[in-house]
């Protein structure tokens, strides 16, 4: 796929060398895999424009939740006789070959009553597909600075998740940050804003509501929290699916975090986000790069949660408000799950374009440990 474009409730996406027809299906929900024989909901065929140019137009009245939608390409001789009934399920039955793209609709409707968020064309993401997406590299970022030094104490029956310290602390300070319930939810009011605050005000603001969190949030507010705990080193994690190189199509990404462990000469990934580390076969702690380098298979990486669950609370436009309990040990590699109300990629999707950042005091070049 070389271009992506949204204008309104059409999408226009441009292909190399297509076929000359997509074959495209909105599905009610985002499934947790994708099997094109399974896909056996009505689907609709889109000729090409022109210079393999397909316009997608979305009809979202009735959608309230993220949704898929699955375009497929193929030749007319996949379907039956030109028919415009067809089905996915029976064009990947005839030409096992069809390459396809899935786009996670992100209704608007669905993102006001979910974060009281406006955004009036909604989002487009970019899902599963089979086709190769042209992608720009991973813009580095510099790494940041956090205002005042908080005092993190250890207690001495500190419990014990892991047989390394380092591992132990962090999961200390996980649980901290988790007890009580604090406001998810994208938000419009400034980021930037909100970090001039010391740790112990930012704490406060999203466990009363006052401003909302996503998983970069939660995971600067544990980086924050660490720069007082003298001896321990940490540092965050920017994870993508691919390299964004579309306005109008965004990636998956997600914000977490590694802590090194002495004992190993290692960086550990460890999730502020939903409270958990990873190990491999033998026990061994994992990394992001391990997750990235896939010499692992999935069903051999064991999720170790170091909070029994999260809670998040969300408040929609009418004040109402909705918690949501995530715990660790649904976490999946591979799966799709629903998460927050909304839908979340196998946590190893994320992890192919890792960029590493690290926090300091505001006034200090390094952090102390």
């Amino acid at each position: 796929m070389r271009d992506f474009d949204q204008k309104d409730k059409t999408l226009t996406l441009t292909v190399a060398n297509s076929p000359s027809v997509a074959i495209v299906a909105a599905l009610d929900s985002v499934p947790p895999t994708i099997d094109l024989d399974r896909v056996d909901v009505p689907a609709r065929v889109v000729s090409e424009r022109g210079d393999d140019l397909f316009d997608i137009d979305l009809n979202e009245v009735g959608k309230e939740a993220e949704y898929s939608v699955i375009i497929v390409w193929a030749d007319q001789s996949c379907l039956d006789n030109g028919d415009n009934g067809v089905r996915i399920s029976d064009v990947a039955q005839r030409c096992p070959d069809a390459q396809y793209v899935e786009i996670v609709r992100q209704p608007a409707v669905w993102l006001k009553n979910m974060f009281s968020f406006d955004r009036p064309e909604g989002y487009s993401i970019l899902g599963r597909r089979s086709i190769d997406v042209e992608a720009d590299p991973v813009p580095q970022m510099g790494d940041f600075f956090f205002q005042g030094r908080p005092t993190i104490k250890f207690p001495a029956d500190l419990p014990r998740v892991s047989d390394y310290a380092a591992i132990n602390q962090a999961a200390h300070i996980v649980r901290r940050l988790w007890s009580s319930e604090i406001r998810g939810g994208p938000t419009t009011i400034s980021y930037d804003q909100y970090l001039k605050n010391d740790l112990k005000t930012k704490i406060e603001m999203v466990r009363q509501g006052k401003f909302a969190l996503m998983c970069q949030g939660v995971r600067d507010l544990f980086l924050h929290a660490t720069l007082g705990a003298p001896g321990l080193k940490a540092r965050a994690v920017e994870a993508y699916n691919y390299g964004k190189a579309f306005d109008d199509l965004i990636t998956y990404g997600h914000s977490t975090a590694e802590v090194f462990v002495p004992e190993l000469d290692k960086w550990v990934l460890l999730d502020p986000w939903i409270g958990f580390y990873l190990t491999g076969p033998g026990g061994t702690p994992l990394s992001a790069q391990d997750l990235a380098n896939e010499d692992i298979p999935s069903d051999q990486i064991r999720v170790v949660p170091v909070v029994d669950h999260v809670t998040r609370f969300f408040i929609a436009p009418s004040g109402k408000q909705t918690k949501h309990i995530i715990r660790a040990a649904d976490v999946d590699m591979e799966a799709y799950s629903e998460v927050s109300g909304g839908s979340s990629p196998g946590f190893r999707i994320y992890f192919k374009r890792i960029i590493y950042r690290l926090p300091h005091l505001a006034g200090s070049e390094r952090p102390p440990g």
